[in-house]
């Protein structure tokens, strides 16, 4: 994947991270915010160009989009640096606010499953993670699946700036 539209696909994933439970926290925000201040992870990008598209398509298409867009990770043609950035990216999203839902779990579960990451690999890159990539019987999350009620009356997304 070439890295123009790499930048594009993580920063989808980070405003699906962010909106995946429904509501978008200030934390959330200021989250992807300073990834975009902070990090080259987004510099060839218009993130509020690029923003304005991922939630138009969120508004229009609801949990279809978020569905869409994990099931295409399994297509990516991305480097193990990439699919680590992602998932990475992702966590800190869905951490920023101290409260993780199951949506937010089953969003990082489906991720996780469609970069095709092994328990290795999250045992090696993401140790204080595993928490959130784990269950409570232990057991690592499952997909999130196109039939799980998800809400997109998400409060926040009119004000959003990114």
């Amino acid at each position: 994947m070439n890295h123009t539209d790499y930048q594009r696909l993580l920063l989808t994933h980070a405003v699906h991270a962010m909106a995946c439970d429904g509501d978008i926290h200030a934390e959330e925000v200021a989250a992807i915010q300073r990834l975009v201040r902070s990090t080259p992870y987004f510099e060839d990008i218009d993130t509020a160009a690029e923003t304005e598209g991922a939630v138009a398509t969120l508004r229009s298409e609801g949990s279809g989009a978020i569905h869409s867009a994990v099931a295409a990770l399994s297509d990516a043609d991305l480097t193990a640096v990439q699919q680590k950035r992602l998932l990475e990216v992702v966590l800190s999203i869905i951490q920023a606010d101290h409260v993780v839902e199951d949506t937010e779990r089953a969003y990082v579960g489906s991720v996780r499953d469609a970069l095709g990451l092994t328990t290795t690999d999250l045992v090696t890159n993401f140790p204080t993670s595993l928490s959130l990539l784990m269950s409570s019987s232990g057991e690592f999350n499952r997909d999130l699946s196109p039939s799980d009620d998800l809400s997109f009356d998400i409060a926040g997304l009119d004000n959003l700036a990114i």
